[in-house]
Parts: structure tokens; sequence; C-alpha cells
């Protein structure tokens, strides 16, 4: 790949990074503000939506790396294996912190249904 294009596809890999991680973090929003969601009726679509962006930031989050990687490679390598390291470790974070999200909105269901019932 030649040193113009990868920049051009980085900074496009960047651009929708940012993209997805805030409208991710919009449409979760409601989550990480109301103490009371673990026990709704329902979960809204806007948090489902909310984690398909979470899975794009984390898409993008390895794109970015592994497209950066050739120029960064020329100046040091060791410092060009740590940026995609750090960057997949960040994606493994963010990962944990989506299945986890995406685990507490079943039990919503079956809390509120139990919650309804006594």
């Amino acid at each position: 790949m030649e040193v113009r294009r990868i920049a051009k596809t980085f900074g496009i890999l960047f651009l929708l990074t940012w993209v997805t991680a805030i409208a991710g973090r919009v449409l979760l929003d409601p989550v990480f503000s109301d103490a009371r969601y673990i026990l709704g009726d329902e979960v809204g679509v806007g948090v489902y939506l909310g984690a398909a962006f979470e899975f794009l930031v984390i898409a993008t989050n390895i794109g970015t790396a592994i497209v950066l990687y050739p120029i960064a490679r020329r100046y040091s390598e060791n410092g060009a294996v740590g940026y995609v390291s750090a960057r997949i470790v960040e994606s493994a974070f963010i990962l944990v912190g989506l299945l986890s999200l995406l685990t507490a909105s079943p039990c919503d269901r079956i809390l509120g249904r139990m919650q309804r019932r006594s």
C-alpha cells in the first residue's frame, strides 16, 4: 500500500471510530444514567443499536492499528507492535464492557417479571 492510500484509510477509520463511539455512547445513555434500568420492563431498541455501534468501534479501533502498522514500523518496529497491541487490548476492554451490558439486558426482563408477580 502506498503512503497516501494508507493515510486516507487511516483517517477514514479514525473518524469512523469517533463517530461510532459517540453514537454508541448517546444511544447507551439510558443504561448509564438511569439506576433503575436493570428493573425496567423492556430494553429499548436504542440500547441494541448502541451495542452495534460499540462493536463497530471495536472493528474500527483494530482497523486503525492494522492500517497504520506499515508506516509506524518504518520508524520503530517495537513501537508499531506496541501500538497495535494497545489498540487490541483497548478493544478487548470495550468488548468486556459491552458483553456485560448485553448480559444485563435479558436480566432486566426476568427481574421485571419477578417483581410484577410478587
